[in-house]
C-alpha cells in the first residue's frame, strides 16, 4: 500500500464525518446565531491574503538548471556542455563559452547592457561550472539551487543539509504564525489544532524524504528531477489550502453552555454596575439641597401620573385580567432564585469576581417542592396512584361537605371551586364593607390558608 492510499484511508472517514456534522441541523430548540464582529472579518481577510501569498510562492520555486537543460542527472559532461550552450544561445544571444570563462568581453550585446540580465547570465555560468561534477548534481537536486551556489564553506553532505534546513523551517514558521494570528477569534480556533497537527506530520514526512531517504531517483522520464523543488511546491499548496480552509470554514453559530453562562454573567454584571451607579447618583443628589428639592418634585409628578393611570377603570380591568393568568409571587421568587443560582455558579467557576451576593431570603416552599443542602428547589417525585376508568382512586370516598371545607381530605379543593369561592367571598366582603363601613382584611397569600378561609366563608 502506498503512502497516498494510506493517507486517503485515514483522512477520508474523518473528513466525511466532519463535513456531515457541519451541515447537520442541531437537535432541540434553535438558538439565535452569534453576531459577526469586526475581528471575524479582519481574521478572514488576513488568512485569505496569507493563502494568496503561498499560492504566489508556488510559482517562484528555486530554479533547476538540469531540468531546464532537459538532461538526466548522470548525463556525460559533453552532453551537459552542448545543452548548456544551446540554452544560453537562445536566452542570451551572442553568449559564448569563452565569455562564461571571462576571457572574452560581452561586446555590444543588448542584453549585456541590462544589469539584471548580466547578473543572471553570470549566475547561470557559475552554476553550470559547479554542475560539471556528478556529485554536485546530486547535492543540487536534493538540497536545492541556493544550497549548492550559496554555501561557500560546505564540504560534506551534512554541511549542505544543515545549510538548507533554515529555509525550510522559516517557511513552516511563517505559515504557522499566519495561522495562529488568523485564528484568534473563536469561530476559527479549531483550525489551530488541525493546522498544528497537519504541519507537524508534513514536516516529519518532508524531513525523512529529503534528508534520510537515500534511495531517491533523481530522474523523471529521462530528465533530472529535484525532490527539494517538488516538496517546496507541495508545501506551498498545502499551506495555501490550510489557510484557505481556515478563512472559509468556521465554527457554527451555536451557543454552548459556557457561552450562555458567560453572556448571562456579563448582563448581570451590567445590571449590578448600573444599580451601584444609581445608588451613588441618588446619594449625591439627596446630599444637595437644590437637587434634593428637584428630585422630590420629579417623583411627585411621577406619582401623580401613576395615580391617574391606576384610577382608570379600563386600565384596572385589563390589569386584573392579566394578573389572574399568572402567579406573580411564584414568578418573582423563581426569577430571583434563578438569577442567584447563576451568579453563584459564576462565582464558583471563577467567571465572575469582585461581587458580593446578598444572602438568600427565606422562601416558603410548597409541599410538592423540596430544598437541597445548597438552597436549590427541586421537584419531588410524586407517587402515582392507580386510577380507574371513572377517574376515582380505589377505596376513596366521594367528596362531601368535608371536602369542600378542606376537612376530611388530604388534598386542597379543585381550582374551579377555589375560584368560585373567591368570587363569593369578594361579594360577601363588599356587602360587609357597605353595611359596616369598615375595611375588610385581604386573605392571606398562603394558598392553604386562603383556601380554608374561603371555604369557611362560603359555608
Amino acid at each position: 500500500m502506498s503512502w497516498g492510499n494510506l493517507i486517503v484511508w485515514l483522512v477520508l472517514p474523518w473528513a466525511l464525518r466532519t463535513t456531515i456534522s457541519y451541515f447537520k441541523k442541531p437537535a432541540g430548540p434553535v438558538r439565535p446565531p452569534k453576531p459577526r464582529t469586526r475581528a471575524d472579518l479582519i481574521s478572514t481577510v488576513f488568512l485569505l491574503i496569507a493563502a494568496f501569498y503561498e499560492v504566489a510562492s508556488f510559482y517562484f520555486a528555486p530554479p533547476n538548471l538540469l531540468a531546464d537543460l532537459r538532461v538526466p542527472a548522470e548525463a556525460p559532461t559533453y552532453v551537459l556542455r552542448n545543452q548548456f550552450r544551446e540554452y544560453m544561445g537562445r536566452k542570451f544571444p551572442g553568449w559564448t563559452e569563452e565569455v562564461a570563462d571571462g576571457t572574452v568581453a560581452y561586446g555590444g550585446a543588448e542584453w549585456a547592457k541590462n544589469p539584471r540580465l548580466l547578473a543572471e547570465a553570470e549566475a547561470l555560468s557559475r552554476t553550470y561550472t559547479s554542475l560539471r561534477n556528478v556529485e554536485n548534481r546530486g547535492i543540487y537536486l536534493r538540497y536545492g539551487h541556493h544550497t549548492l551556489t550559496g554555501c561557500s564553506w560546505c564540504k560534506e553532505d551534512v554541511d549542505y543539509a544543515g545549510y538548507s534546513m533554515p529555509g525550510i523551517v522559516k517557511s513552516y514558521a511563517f505559515a504557522l504564525s499566519c495561522l495562529g494570528l488568523g485564528t484568534v477569534v473563536w469561530r476559527k480556533a479549531q483550525w489551530r489544532t488541525y493546522g498544528t497537527i497537519g504541519m507537524t506530520l508534513m514536516a516529519g514526512a518532508e524531513a525523512y524524504l529529503i534528508y534520510l531517504d537515500r534511495n531517491v531517483e533523481f530522474n523523471d522520464r529521462g530528465i533530472a528531477w529535484s525532490p527539494f523543488n517538488f516538496y517546496y511546491r507541495v508545501r506551498c499548496l498545502a499551506f495555501a489550502a490550510l489557510l484557505l480552509l481556515s478563512a472559509v470554514v468556521e465554527r457554527k453559530d451555536e451557543w454552548t453552555d459556557g457561552d450562555i453562562l458567560s453572556e448571562i454573567v456579563a448582563k448581570n454584571q451590567v445590571i449590578y454596575n448600573r444599580q451601584t451607579a444609581f445608588k451613588l447618583a441618588k446619594a449625591a443628589t439627596l446630599g444637595d439641597t437644590n437637587l434634593r428639592k428637584k428630585f422630590m418634585e420629579f417623583h411627585k409628578q411621577q406619582e401623580a401620573a401613576k395615580d391617574a393611570i391606576d384610577r382608570d377603570l379600563e386600565f384596572q380591568e385589563m390589569r386584573d385580567k392579566v394578573l389572574q393568568a399568572y402567579n406573580l409571587e411564584q414568578l418573582m421568587q423563581g426569577a430571583e432564585g434563578m438569577a442567584g443560582n447563576i451568579m453563584a455558579a459564576a462565582l464558583h467557576e471563577g467567571i465572575l469576581t469582585g461581587v458580593d451576593l446578598p444572602p438568600k431570603p427565606e422562601v416558603d416552599v410548597p409541599q410538592e417542592l423540596g430544598v437541597d443542602s445548597q438552597g436549590t428547589t427541586y421537584a419531588v417525585e410524586r407517587k402515582k396512584a392507580v386510577v380507574d376508568r371513572k377517574g376515582k382512586k380505589p377505596g376513596s370516598e366521594p367528596a362531601g361537605e368535608g371536602a369542600a371545607s378542606g376537612e376530611g381530605s388530604s388534598g386542597s379543593p379543585p381550582l374551579s371551586k377555589r375560584k368560585g369561592a373567591a368570587r363569593k367571598l369578594k361579594k360577601i366582603q363588599e356587602k360587609e364593607t357597605a353595611q359596616e363601613g369598615e375595611p375588610v382584611q385581604a386573605p392571606s397569600s398562603s394558598p392553604r390558608r386562603s383556601t380554608r378561609l374561603e371555604s369557611q366563608k362560603v359555608k
